[in-house]
Parts: structure tokens; sequence; C-alpha cells
């Protein structure tokens, strides 16, 4: 009984035992999976870091490659040279070729010899080129062509980063700059490096349309697509819900199992870069992963047999030993795959680092600790934040709750990307990392972060950026002292420059010339010879130097150099060196410390100091063209001629400041671009046209073209020009040059030759003419006068009283005839001289008419005739009172002169046009024919007759009125009609002008 109870009892324990043993084993094997799982996330993390790495370095290095002049200009020898050095500088085991293309898709140049001339015009890369939305943008793609990747294996992942060229100041793309990169050595590299376990992964990648890219195990299914399943692909996969679950997702875990295949364990995260988004998959067997379970679950069942013995001799004895077995076996699982994951950390070549939710470091690996600078015993424990992420590179202090790695405490979230890690020593240091949060039964228990020193990246982009900048200095600099300014701010960010010099030889003076001097102790040197300084021993051997106190006293010793200016321990010289010749020296140096610089400084200098000779050299061109402009310009301002240029199109593209005064512009830019037909709309008549044409066609001058023109203040301008036409370097004519000189003085000293000529050739005819009319008209009252004292001599003695006074009236009134004659004759004479004196003024009208009315009314009285004064009294004029009272008084004698008894005289006046008052007297006199209208006023007409009474009339006082009133600015006419009467009128200013 007793026995059969234990044999109960031990049955029971033994059934109890295993079952507790086998759920044992089933529980482990799921949390070995599970803790598998979250490794092979970080896995796949890493995996994706070091390609999105590799693509970042590749797509910059690419994109200031295609910003190069000489590759945006199709400088073809430049093109070659810069390809084959970017390509040795970026070589590396991804990079296989660089391709240039032309804008229709076919290659000009590639670093592979057989692929030039291809063309590739049918490739999808080739119609994203042509999209205007994809200016600036870059693009990469899987659809490599054959060419490239057909001496590659076919398990090979080739990728395609391409980026447009654009000429200088141009908005269309001149072409594409393309990049093949082979990625297999970094899935090799990547699970061989530095974890023995990760030989039995692999890696796949699909993109975010289902289509395989890589898949090293099964190539067959490379271009496969989810999307173009059919029945037959069942025969492998069981079902395809584990690609849609990877698609669904960003990171995440899943299993999958091939027909006749073993299963498989994939974890997986989505990398995102540029224009791509691919799932990275990292794929271990699951049989791999379990099989030490497998071998514990043999050992358990021989477990089992050694306590069924046991649980034969005491069945209590039995129990606790099982308990224990079990407990044992637990914990040397537990051992074991402790010992397993330390292996992992500690062979591990990134910083591998667990934290808790309170953000103190769970476990750390040996590399991590180094990248940090402190001891792993140091770190376990300890806070990270405070210890290394305490700040932003700046030294501003970096709070917690911005920090990704923390949210991902909080929130269970992956993240990477780039971080500032602070060391023990104080420094600081650039970093890539990844931050996976750890679980235990859902719940988030703290976070794996990952990260490497991407220090060497970093300067690699600056180094990039500095090639960049300088390159672009030409264009984004106004003179060669802001490029050299450019050019020492852009080395300050790679290394120590803050002592820099450039050194540029004149051949023409054999010194050496110092545009940029940044130092210091030294002032800058005047030009030199230096012949036996280290800067002129690099000019003269064309290599950089990086000098050490060793070398320099070799060198001293050898006699080639000595010390010149300033010692200072680290010195560093590289030559400026342009496709034909060198040019000067770059030198950077430091006087408190040694070894400031290394080789890699020295690889660095070397490698860009031909960049930094050509823009040096460029931009002294251009401001050497700029200066042999500006002089030229200056000469062509500072001429008095009128200087232009015009385009084949006859457009103006020139005009110094003397052709834009003839222009009637107040600038040159309102000239540039317009016709002679535009400036001058009025002149359309004018040969200009026919001028520029034929300069144009023939390619002949022309010469003493003389003209005239009329300035926007209304001035004449006598101009006397040539024409002559421009041709460029191949002497094809490609506009016309001008010049007109200014002859209007000269003009206006020939016409006024000319007019004194005329003037003197007329006064000597009008005098020759007055003359006459003097001599005839004084020769009449003086026979008269002579015969009647004649007379009076002779028959003296018979005269009678009455007939004496007779005599005497005749006499006296011959006399006054003379008189008058004389008296004409004098003031025109004067009038003719300049002699009489002009003084205009305000003068009331009414007052001066009846004034010269006065002084003829006792003779109007005598013949009874009215004289009426119909003048306003408000009317004023402008003009010289004597010589308009002149003017009255001989108008109103003539009209009392042959207006018969009882006749009527009228003097009115009326405003008209021009600020001009007219002025009229109208008698009821005898008037006279047209004839003799058209005789009056003129010098060489003799027009005279007898009053009405027989008066005299010597008709020079007529052309007196005519001088008096032009003289005023008026001027004089008559109307007349025979037997009617006659109206004289004339007219003066009613203001001043």
């Amino acid at each position: 009984m007793k026995s059969r109870l234990t044999i109960i009892i031990t049955a029971g324990v033994f059934l109890i035992v295993t079952l507790l043993l086998i759920g044992l084993h089933v529980t482990t094997k799921d949390e070995v999976v599970k803790r598998f799982q979250s490794r092979q996330l970080i896995t796949a993390n890493q995996l994706s870091n070091e390609i999105k790495s590799c693509l970042q370095n590749q797509t910059r290095s690419l994109e200031i490659l295609s910003s190069l002049s000489a590759i945006k200009n199709d400088q073809s020898e430049a093109i070659t040279k810069s390809l084959n050095e970017y390509f040795e500088y970026l070589k590396s085991d991804h990079l296989k070729s660089i391709n240039i293309y032309d804008e229709k898709g076919t290659i000009k140049y590639s670093t592979i010899h057989d692929v030039i001339s291809l063309n590739h015009s049918n490739q999808k890369f080739f119609s994203w080129y042509n999209q205007k939305e994809n200016r600036n943008k870059q693009l990469i793609t899987s659809d490599v062509p054959d060419v490239f990747t057909q001496r590659e294996k076919s398990t090979s992942f080739h990728v395609m980063i391409l980026s447009p060229i654009y000429k200088t100041s141009s908005d269309t793309p001149s072409g594409f700059i393309s990049a093949i990169l082979s990625l297999d050595t970094i899935f090799k590299n990547f699970f061989q490096s530095y974890d023995i376990s990760k030989s039995s992964e692999s890696a796949w990648i699909l993109d975010n349309n289902g289509r395989v890219l890589y898949q090293a195990e099964h190539p067959e299914m490379i271009t496969f697509s989810k999307n173009q399943i059919d029945t037959s692909c069942f025969e492998c996969h069981k079902s395809f819900d584990y690609v849609e679950t990877i698609l669904a997702n960003q990171s995440g875990s899943t299993t999958y199992q091939l027909k006749e295949r073993e299963e498989k364990l994939s974890s997986y995260v989505t990398l995102n870069f540029n224009n791509v988004s691919w799932k990275i998959v990292v794929n271990t067997s699951l049989v791999e992963v379990t099989s030490f379970v497998v071998k514990n679950s043999i050992q358990t069942i021989i477990l089992i047999i050694v306590i069924l013995l046991i649980l034969t001799s005491s069945s209590v004895s039995m129990i606790r030993s099982s308990r224990l077995k079990i407990k044992a076996e637990t914990e040397a699982e537990i051992l074991r795959e402790k010992q397993a994951f330390n292996l992992i950390l500690e062979n591990a070549g990134e910083g591998i680092f667990g934290i808790d939710l309170n953000g103190n470091h769970t476990f750390i690996n040996p590399m991590a600790a180094k990248l940090l600078g402190y001891k792993v015993e140091e770190l376990i424990g300890k806070h990270s934040h405070t210890l290394w992420h305490h700040s932003r590179p700046s030294g501003e202090p970096y709070p917690g709750s911005d920090c990704h790695i923390y949210e991902t405490l909080r929130e269970g979230t992956t993240h990477s990307g780039e971080e500032y890690f602070w060391r023990k020593d104080g420094s600081g240091f650039p970093v890539n990392y990844s931050t996976t949060p750890m679980l235990e039964s859902g719940k988030i228990v703290g976070a794996v972060v990952t990260f490497r020193d991407i220090t060497e990246n970093k300067r690699l982009e600056l180094e990039q950026r500095v090639i960049y900048e300088i390159t672009q200095g030409v264009t984004a600099t106004a003179n060669l002292d802001e490029l050299l300014k450019l050019i020492h701010d852009s080395l300050k960010q790679v290394l120590y420059a803050e002592n820099i010099f450039m050194a540029l030889y004149n051949p023409g003076t054999e010194l050496f010339e110092f545009p940029y001097f940044v130092d210091k102790f030294d002032p800058t040197p005047e030009p030199v010879a230096m012949k036996k300084s280290c800067t002129a021993y690099v000019f003269r051997s064309g290599k950089p130097l990086l000098l050490t106190q060793k070398l320099f006293d070799n060198l001293v010793k050898q006699n080639e150099v000595e010390l010149v200016g300033t010692n200072s321990p680290s010195w560093i010289g590289v030559p400026l060196q342009t496709p034909s010749m060198t040019i000067g020296v770059l030198v950077l140096q430091h006087y408190e410390e040694e070894n400031i610089y290394s080789e890699r400084d020295v690889k660095f200098l070397e490698s860009i100091g031909s960049q930094i000779a050509v823009v040096i050299e460029r931009k002294r061109s251009e401001e050497a063209l700029q200066n042999k402009r500006a002089l030229l310009r200056t000469i062509i301002d500072l001429i008095p001629d009128a200087i232009y240029v015009k385009d084949s199109y006859r457009r103006k593209t020139l005009a110094n400041p003397k052709e834009v005064e003839f222009s009637g512009k107040n600038s040159e830019e309102e000239v540039l671009g317009k016709t002679d037909e535009e400036l001058f709309p009025d002149l359309k008549e004018h040969g200009f046209i026919a001028e520029d044409i034929s300069v144009l066609e023939s390619g002949k001058s022309i010469i003493d073209i003389e003209g005239k023109l009329i300035d926007k203040n209304g001035n004449v301008h006598w101009l006397l020009g040539l024409k002559v036409p421009l041709r460029d370097a191949q002497g094809k004519i490609i506009g016309i040059v001008g010049l007109n000189h200014d002859i209007t003085e000269r003009k206006r000293a020939e016409e006024e030759i000319t007019k004194s000529n005329q003037q003197l050739s007329r006064t000597i005819a009008e005098k020759d003419k007055f003359f006459s009319i003097i001599a005839h008209d004084l020769r009449s009252p003086f026979s008269g006068f002579l015969s009647l004292t004649e007379m009076m001599v002779e028959d003296s003695d018979s005269i009678s009283k009455s007939e004496l006074i007779d005599l005497s009236k005749s006499m006296r009134d011959s006399a006054l005839t003379v008189y008058k004659l004389l008296e004409n004759l004098l003031e025109w004479a004067q009038m003719q001289k300049g002699m009489i004196s002009f003084s205009p003024g305000e003068i009331l009208l009414s007052d001066l008419v009846s004034f010269s009315i006065n002084t003829i009314s006792q003779r109007a009285t005598q013949k009874g005739i009215t004289i009426i004064n119909e003048i306003p009294d408000s009317q004023k004029v402008y003009a010289d009172e004597k010589m308009i009272n002149t003017v009255l008084r001989n108008f109103l004698s003539n009209a009392v002169k042959f207006t018969k008894k009882d006749g009527k005289i009228f003097v009115r006046s009326k405003p008209v046009e021009n600020e001009m008052v007219q002025i009229s007297v109208q008698d009821t006199g005898i008037g006279m024919d047209q004839k003799d209208v058209s005789r009056l006023f003129k010098i060489e007409e003799k027009v005279s007759s007898r009053g009405t009474d027989d008066e005299p009339s010597t008709g020079l006082g007529l052309l007196l009125c005519k001088e008096f009133v032009e003289k005023n600015g008026g001027k004089v006419w008559v109307e007349s009609e025979k037997m009617v009467g006659s109206t004289f009128y004339f007219t003066v200013p009613a203001t001043k002008f």
C-alpha cells in the first residue's frame, strides 16, 4: 500500500514535473524569440543607417561635383581632370563610376571608357531629368542600365544617383551627372565585421511598391513584386501576408516560411532618404535561434529520467530536487542568453548601451565606453543624459524634454539621426545614433541605443563644402580681396588658419606679392624675391610641404631654405597650380604649438590648391579686364565728342555723356536698347537708317557725315560724324561705332560771316540808293532856293514889297523842306549806326497820342481837318517813348498832308495776339493805288508826292518809322484805296517780354 502510494505519488509528481518542464520549455522558446527579434530590429536599424550614410555621402559629393564651373561650362579637359580627381578622391568599395550625360541622354564623359557615347534616353531616369519641377533635386534609383552592372555578380545591388547640371546663368539643364554605386560590400562587411552570430543572418530590400530590390539568398526574386503574383507563386509561398505586414508598418518583426524551407524570423525598418523609401529586412533561421533551446530539451528529458529515479526513492526528495533543478536550469538558460548578449556587446564596432525608464545605464559595451572616454564601470547605473548629452554643440544646455532618446522611453517610438555627445574630458563629437524601445509583456522597460562617431564624415562634408564655396567664390565676390577673404573664412571651418598668407608670383617683376596676409606677428611684406624662404621652396618644387623643426633643419643644411620672418613650430605650404602653371603658394602657420597640422590637412589643401589657383587667376583676369574696361569707359566719357555703339539691330548699346545729351535724355539707361528712330522721331526722313545698313552690310566706314540736330531745349547743333563697323574676334560685323563732333560754333561763325557779308552788301546798296534819293531830293529845293535868291539879288530894285513877301514865303517853304529832309536824314543815319539810345518802358498810349496830335493841330486846323483820338485811357504799351512819338507824328503829319479840307483822321488801338497792341491812323484823304502801297517802306523805291495843299514830301519819314517800330519788336503796314483814304498800322508790345 505504501509502495503503491509511493508509486502513485511518484507518478503524480513525475507527471506534474514533466508538464512543468514542457511548459517552461515553451515559455523559454517564446522569450528567446522575442529577445532575438529585439536584437534583430537593432541590426536592421544599424544596416539602414549604414546604407543611408553611404547614400548621403555620395549624394553630397555628386552635388558638389555637378556645381564645378568646368562641368557647368562644358570645359572638356577640365571635366576629364575633375572627374578623375573626384573619382580617386571619393573612390571606395561602393563607387563604381561617374558619368556625365548631355541634354539628349548621351554619355559625354565617364570614368568607364567603354560606355562613352551610349544613349539612355529611353530610361525612366531620363524622363525624370526632363521634368522642370526636379530642378535642384537629385534622384536615387535602382533601375541601373545593364552596361554598368554586367561585370558584377547577379546578386549585386546597384543604385544610380543623378544630379542635373545647369550652365552659369541658365534656368534650363544642359545635362546631368550620375554616380553608379554597388552596395554589396555594405551587407558583406556588416554581417562579418564584428559579430560572428550575424554570419547566419541575411538581408533583403523591398521598395514601397513591394518590389524586391536585393535578395542575396534568392537572386531569382530580384525585381519580383507582390503585385505580380499568380497561383504558381503559392507553390513556394504559403502566404504573402508577411509582405503586406512589412509594407504597412515603419518597423517591426514577423515570420515567414517558403515551401520545404525552414521558417524565418524577420525584422525590418524603413529607410527614407531623398526620393527612396526602402524596407530593410534582416532574416534569420528560426531553427538557429531556438537550437540551443532544443538541445536543452534533450538535457531536460535526461533530467526527467534522473528525477524519476530519484523520485522512486523518495517522492518528497524528488519533488524538491526537481524544483531545484528547474530553477537551476532556468538560471543557466538566462546565464547562457546573457553570455550570448554580452558576446554581441563585447565585439560590436559601434557603441551600444541600454537605459532604464529613469535614463540610467543598465548595460554598456566597451566601444561605447571608449568613444565616451569612460570605463564601463564608471557608467553602469549612472544617468546617461547628465554624463554625455547635457549640452548642445554650442554649449547651450540641452533639456531632457527635448531629447529624442528620452522620447523613446516616453512614447516607445524608434528614432535615428544625428546628435552631439560629450566625452569625459569635456570634448564633444557628432554621432549617428539609433534608439529602440525595450519591451516586456508589451510594456516599455527601457531603450537600447546604438551610435557611431561621425567626426570623419563631418570633416569630409566640411571639406566638400569648402571646395564648393571656393568654386562659387568667383561669382559670389566683387573683387580679389573679397575672394581671398572668402577662401580664408572657408578654410577656417576645417583647420587652424588664424595665420595665413597667399604669395603670388609676378613673372614681370620676378617677385612674390602678398595680396592676402593675416599674421599675428609679421606685417604684410612688400613684394620680395624670397629666394631661400620656405614659400619659395614650395613654389620651386611644386609640391606641398608639412614643415617640422627637424625637416627645416635638414633643408637649412642642404642650403635649400633659410628662416624668413618669425619662426613657427607648425607650418604648412601648398603650391597654387593652374592647369598651365604654378602661380603662387598658400601658407598656414601656428606660432605656439607643434604638430597642429597633419598629413590629412596636407592632402586636403593639396586637393583644393588647384581650385584656389584657378579661382584666383580667374578673378585676377576679371579684375584686369574690368580695369581696362573702366579705363576705356573713362576715356570715352571724358571725350567731348558724342560716342555711341549700336548692335546689329541698330540699337544703342553704349552712349557717352555727350551722346546722352544729344539724345535729349538724362541718363545712359534711357538711351540703351533704343534705335535712332525711337530717340529722334522727328528725323525719320534723315539718312540714319541707310547709313547704318550700309556700314553693317558692306563693312565700309562712312566719314564726314554732316547733319543738324535740335536738342530738347530747342537749341540747334550742327554735327560732323563718322560710322565704322564693329567686329568680333572672328572678324564678324556685330555692330557700329559712331562719333559726332559738335561743329555748331564753326557753323555759326560761317553763318555770321555770310550774314555779315550779306548785310554789308545790302547796307552798301541801301546807302548807295539812299544817297541817290538824297541827291535828288536836295537838288530840287536847293535849285528853287538858289533861283529865288538869284532873283532877289538881280531884281532887288524892281521887286515890290508884296512880291518880296511872296519870295520870302517861297524861300521859307524851301528851307523848311530842306530842314525836314536833313532832320530825317540825321535820325536815319544815327539809327543805322546804333547811336540812338533805346530805352523802352511803360507808356500810357492815350497821352502819347494826344501829345503827337497837339504838335500838328495848327496845320490840321488850317485845313479844317478833325483828328479823333479813340485810344482807351487805360491802354498801356511797353516801348521807347521818343521813337513811338516820332512814328505817330509822321503818320499824323502824312494823314493831314494828304487829307482834303474838312476831312477826318481817326487814331485807334486794340489788343492782338502774342501780347501785342495794334495802333492805326486812318484818314479820309486821297489814298493810293496798290502799286504805290507796295513800294512804301522800301529804301530802294522812291515814293514821294505833293499834299492836297501842294505840301512837299520826301518819303524818308516812313523808312524811319519802319526802323523805329521794328526796333521796338513790332511791324508796320498800310492799307489804302484811291480817293477813299489810307490807314497806317503798326504794333508794339503791351508788356515787357
